[in-house]
């Protein structure tokens, strides 16, 4: 180890060993509430994976997907009218398409719960003899949303999982000591930042809506719950250093080339981006900002960590993968792929801790998603990351996420064909929680407070 980064661990150590031996106990509270932590994501991290082992998938298509014909790619030809037995013809399609490469086709619950849903699609169009479209798509949407859980899954850009999203909510201004939490149910009670910078308490939790919270906790009445917006700049920076108030924060919001102007100087700047782990090596303490992260590829940020780590991530995991002709992207980038039709790749990984000196906040709101859930997981699986902010969006089930298209009304139909498992939840639609619970747009003034309250840099 190099001597700044010893000398600044030193520092950060002595630190909090002075404050705990000098009478005080917020140095003590810091101490603890660290060790508290490293020990929750050590346990979340180590194990053996979850067991694929329950899910049989088919093993033989039911259609025929020919190269030279791909009308699951034919987007520019649908029809907003539709006969009642085109419209038919796109509904057996899509379950099809899912049945034969969808990743969560046997996870939620195979045939015996998606033959059932298309029949009750069918149904809907009996005795007619046009469908519109519109109806099509939510009638697809209606049969569908009680079975998926799938950040990802969308239909014509409408994702079903969006009604089943939980966000963070909040009683502002109202925090609470150790003793004022005894006896509260932990569902509405959370560790945060206070003005100060000190550890405290507050009220927040996850819901789908305002009017399930309660008006009464305890001895409090009149809670007024608020929404926790998400940061405001969302998927813009793919990667700038700032020094902000003593502190070094990395901002990551983009993993992915898709849809930049400049294709080449996006990928020079997620290159860049993956490079830069080894230059954070020396700071006793820094920020990781990844408030607005809208996903990517996963490669470029487990390629920061091992820059940074000196080893790859590796969090506790199941992945498998079914066969897709759409799957020639998953293959360029390095991933293992079936080789034939119906045919799936399962990996299964036990987790590994990895220990590190440094302390690293990191920041997450609703608007961190996907890629950036799997850079918050493989964080999660190091000592010394401190999550600050909301919980993340909950769109990391499902990888590959591609598009196919019907071939009368030519409906979107987003579905990926990779399936991942951290653990035994699926944590689609809430995510993943913070340690610490602060709004999203002022959590990095959250953590300059902590630091300067404990003296951390």
């Amino acid at each position: 180890m190099n001597r700044a980064r010893m000398a600044g661990i030193v520092c950060l150590t002595a630190g909090l060993l002075m404050l705990a031996a000098c009478g005080g106990t917020s140095g003590g509270a810091w101490e603890e509430f660290l060790v508290q932590t490293d020990a929750r994501h050590r346990a979340e991290t180590e194990g053996a994976a979850p067991d694929f082992a329950a899910h049989v998938y088919p093993d033989a298509l039911m259609g025929a997907y020919d190269a030279r014909n791909p009308w699951y790619l034919d987007d520019g030809t649908g029809k907003s009218a539709l006969t009642a037995q085109e419209a038919r013809e796109d509904a057996e399609a899509c379950f099809q398409l899912l049945r034969d490469f969808y990743g969560g086709y046997d996870y939620f619950g195979g045939d015996e719960a998606f033959q059932p849903a298309l029949a009750q699609v069918l149904s809907e169009f009996s005795g007619k003899s046009n469908v519109s479209a519109k109806t099509l798509r939510q009638s697809l949407e209606g049969a569908l949303e009680p079975l998926i859980r799938d950040g990802h899954f969308a239909i014509d850009g409408h994702y079903l999982n969006s009604l089943n999203r939980q966000d963070m909510y909040y009683v502002p201004d109202l925090y609470l000591e150790e003793e004022d939490v005894e006896g509260l149910d932990p569902a509405y009670v959370k560790r945060t930042v206070g003005p100060d910078g000190a550890l405290t308490w507050c009220f927040a939790a996850l819901s789908s809506r305002e009017s399930e919270l309660p008006e009464t906790l305890g001895e409090y009445t009149g809670l007024d719950w608020r929404p926790a917006e998400p940061a405001p700049d969302i998927g813009t920076v793919v990667c700038e250093r700032r020094e902000t108030d003593g502190l070094t924060v990395l901002v990551n919001q983009v993993l992915s080339d898709a849809g930049a102007e400049d294709w080449y100087a996006r990928m020079d700047e997620l290159n860049g981006f993956a490079d830069s782990g080894e230059s954070y090596r020396d700071l006793p303490v820094f920020v990781i900002d990844l408030r607005g992260n809208i996903g990517g590829q996963p490669a470029f940020a487990r390629r920061w960590f091992e820059g940074y780590t000196g080893t790859v991530p590796s969090p506790r995991q199941s992945t498998l993968i079914r066969w897709s002709p759409l799957n020639g992207f998953l293959e360029t980038m390095g991933y293992q792929v079936p080789d034939a039709p119906g045919e799936t790749v399962c990996q299964e990984t036990e987790g590994v801790w990895v220990e590190n000196e440094s302390l690293i906040f990191c920041l997450t709101d609703q608007a961190t998603v996907s890629a950036g859930e799997w850079f918050v997981r493989d964080l999660s699986s190091m000592e010394h990351v401190v999550f600050v902010g909301s919980n993340t969006g909950g769109a990391s089930l499902m990888t590959n996420n591609q598009t196919y298209y019907l071939p009368n009304s030519g409906l979107a139909i987003q579905f990926g064909t990779g399936l991942t498992l951290f653990s035994e939840e699926n944590a689609d639609g809430y995510g993943f929680a913070p340690d610490l619970w602060v709004p999203p747009e002022d959590a990095l003034d959250a953590v300059i407070r902590l630091c300067e309250h404990y003296g951390l840099n």
